[in-house]
């Protein structure tokens, strides 16, 4: 901005040298023009008037008429401001984009920093944080439940967090049901048999959920079984848990059917060794079911466990 201030200064000093000419030139005029009224012509001016004018010499040459038209004042100084003035505006406004691309380029630098910090904090959270891995025990049966007639069907899921933090269960629910093997889709578990809330302690003793027990009269449960192991009907534990580690809320999904031996004539024996009752078969993951966990939150995506 200086160097066009300094050029605009020698612009209006030219002006001013070329109207001091012009004006001592003027005066000039005046007072010869005087002096010829006041004593008539001389010899010299005579002369002077006979002698051929002289070339075009200093401001009256070509090139110094278009030097006095380009500085004289008003119209020449006027079309040096603005030329001078588009100049600097030009300038500045080239100035303010390389400021704005500066600028840019450090948002973006920022960006990436910012982005690298919060990728190396998700590999933290992944790598510390609580995994809480679900294993079904075999039904448990009781067909003496208070010495009655009644057989108590019951199951239990062993919740082990083999992660490196405290994972704190929040929220679940969870449903154990003897249903049409072909009925579907289920209702939503039940988050009122899900009874079980607070710290899972990393690589410890599994805790368990256990669910709420179906009673059946001894004629049903034998009715029940054979439905069972015909295909008529399935046996499903499936439900969710949401548990908290390192401020962050993870959702668990689980479903499970239980799939009889068919190897097996009976569904239900009676152990030799301590008198209990059991199961042929083994718990397999219902492909019908969300197996999913993921963390809870609007952006996040969920992923298959």
């Amino acid at each position: 901005m200086l160097k066009y201030l300094a050029t605009l200064i020698m612009v209006l000093g030219l002006a001013f040298v070329i109207a001091r000419h012009d004006e001592t030139a003027a005066l000039r005029g005046r007072q010869e023009s005087a002096s010829q009224e006041g004593t008539g012509p001389s010899p010299q001016a005579d002369e002077s008037r006979r002698r051929p004018p002289p070339a075009n010499l200093g401001w009256d040459s070509p090139s110094g008429h278009i030097f006095r038209s380009a500085f004289e004042w008003p119209e020449g100084t006027t079309v040096w401001a603005i030329i001078l003035t588009l100049l600097a505006i030009a300038e500045q406004t080239s100035a303010t984009r390389h400021s704005a691309l500066a600028a840019r380029k450090a948002a973006e630098a920022s960006l990436a920093q910012v982005f690298l910090i919060q990728r190396q904090i998700d590999v933290n959270i992944a790598r510390e944080r609580a995994r809480i891995s679900l294993a079904i025990r075999e039904p448990s049966i009781d067909d003496n439940y208070a010495n009655t007639d009644t057989w108590i069907l019951w199951e239990a899921i062993e919740i082990t967090n083999t992660g490196h933090s405290n994972g704190y269960i929040r929220f679940g629910a969870i449903s154990f049901v003897c249903v049409d093997g072909g009925r579907w889709p289920l209702p939503d578990p039940n988050p009122e048999e899900f009874s079980l809330r607070g710290a899972v302690p990393p690589v410890e003793s599994p805790t368990l959920l256990g669910t709420t027990p179906m009673e059946f009269s001894g004629k049903e449960f034998r009715e029940i079984a054979k439905r069972l192991k015909s295909g008529e009907d399935s046996l499903i534990c499936y439900g969710f848990l949401e548990y908290e580690s390192m401020k962050t809320l993870w959702h668990r999904d689980f479903g499970y059917v239980w799939v009889p031996d068919s190897l097996d004539e009976h569904i239900v024996s009676r152990s030799p060794r301590d008198g209990r009752l059991f199961l042929h078969g083994s718990w397999e993951q219902d492909l019908r079911q969300k197996n999913l966990e993921y963390e809870i939150g609007e952006d996040k995506k969920q992923s298959p466990n």
